[in-house]
């Protein structure tokens, strides 16, 4: 799990100093987990669905050290997310 640090942030719209949360080492923590559950053969394949780039190299270091080798070409030609190596 990540976290969530407070910040002080002027609301345009009420014209006041508000709280706002922002998120913290969440994308670390999921990279290490993905990591962890292959090394320690947890699981064979995961799903992992993320808009945030910044667990891309935790992803690229999963399919070089642990490398997926099913592929479908009937699914590939209608996913528009399936990433098969």
């Amino acid at each position: 799990m990540g976290r969530f640090k407070a910040k002080d942030v002027y609301c345009n719209g009420c014209k006041r100093i508000v709280k706002h949360y922002e998120e913290k080492e969440t994308d670390v923590a999921i990279s290490v987990k993905l990591l962890e559950l292959f090394v320690l053969d947890q699981c064979d394949s995961i799903v992992l669905v993320t808009g945030d780039t910044d667990i891309m190299p935790a992803i690229k270091t999963a399919f070089k050290l642990f490398p997926f080798k099913r592929k479908t070409n009937e699914l590939e030609k209608i996913a528009t997310g399936l990433r098969s190596e």
